[in-house]
C-alpha cells in the first residue's frame, strides 16, 4: 500500500496476505497512519537494545521517589507505552474508533482483516519518506 500526503510525506507499506479489497484497504490505511504517526520501527523487536536501555534509565530516574521494589515495574510500564508510540504494529490505529467503534492497534487491525479473509494477514515492513522544503 502507498500513501502520499501532499508533496511532503510518502509511505510505502508491505502487507502480507491475499490480494483482496480488504487487504488493499488495510495497506492504504496503514500507510496513511504511518504518514501521520511517524513510527520509527515496525516492531519492538527492531528497537536497538541500547535505545531501550537509555529510555529505561530515564524512566527509572523519573520514579526515584517511589519505593525501590516498584521502580522497575513502573519503568517497564513506561517502556511498554513507549513501544506503542514508536513501533508501528503496536500503535493505536488512528481511524479505529471511527471505523470500528473501538480502539485497536495496527497489529490487531491486520489480524482482524486476516480473520475476515480466512488467512493470516500481517504488516511486514514500511518506509516513510519526508521532504522538507
Amino acid at each position: 500500500g502507498t500513501y502520499l500526503h501532499g508533496t511532503g510525506i510518502g509511505v510505502v507499506v508491505h502487507v502480507e496476505g491475499p490480494d483482496t479489497e480488504a487487504v488493499r484497504t488495510l495497506a492504504t490505511d496503514v500507510a496513511m497512519h504511518a504518514a501521520a504517526s511517524a513510527p520509527q520501527y515496525l516492531t519492538r523487536d527492531e528497537v536497538p537494545q541500547a535505545a531501550i536501555d537509555a529510555e529505561r534509565d530515564i524512566y527509572v530516574k523519573q520514579v526515584e521517589d517511589k519505593p525501590e521494589q516498584i521502580r522497575g515495574k513502573i519503568a517497564d510500564g513506561k517502556i511498554g507505552k513507549w513501544f506503542s508510540e514508536i513501533a508501528l504494529v503496536e500503535q493505536g490505529w488512528i481511524f479505529a474508533k471511527d471505523r470500528l467503534g473501538k480502539d485497536v492497534t495496527i497489529g490487531e487491525y491486520a489480524k482482524m482483516t486476516g480473520k475476515d479473509a480466512g488467512t493470516d494477514v500481517a504488516v511486514r515492513g514500511f518506509a516513510r519518506f519526508s521532504v522538507k522544503g
